[in-house]
């Protein structure tokens, strides 16, 4: 009994390494700036078909990533397999800005959200 209890705990040690290297993976390289701003938000599958879209309030930005939360999407869920993300800022000083990234936290404290890793800026510079 106490060698499965000892086999037990080394496989929670290593889980707990392993799940701590993947969270040092995402450690923002630049500091975020707070902006609370809605937002477009269309989820994709790998095949680069479109999920689901609707909104959310991005909370802060940064030129690698954002805190995203108050998701609300037509289908009310995230895809099982992975998928990617696009932004598009319609309104303050950001408005304009579409970014595209990937998932790298969840959360769900009664606000659902994520922290996203940015892949790629657009800004449209178009006149309204």
């Amino acid at each position: 009994m106490l060698e499965v209890i000892r086999s037990e705990a080394s496989i929670a040690e290593e889980t707990a390494s392993v799940l701590a290297e993947k969270k040092r993976a995402y450690k923002r390289k630049y500091k975020r700036q707070h902006i609370k701003v809605r937002a477009q938000i269309y989820i994709y599958l790998q095949n680069g078909l479109l999920f689901d879209e609707g909104t959310c309030l991005i909370q802060n930005l940064s030129p690698d990533g954002a805190l995203v939360t108050h998701i609300a999407l037509k289908r009310e869920a995230f895809p099982i397999d992975p998928f990617s993300l696009k932004f598009k800022i319609t309104q303050g000083e950001f408005s304009g800005l579409s970014a595209s990234g990937d998932p790298v936290r969840f959360m769900n404290n009664g606000k659902l959200g994520m922290g996203v890793h940015f892949h790629e800026f657009e800004m449209d510079v178009s006149e309204p």
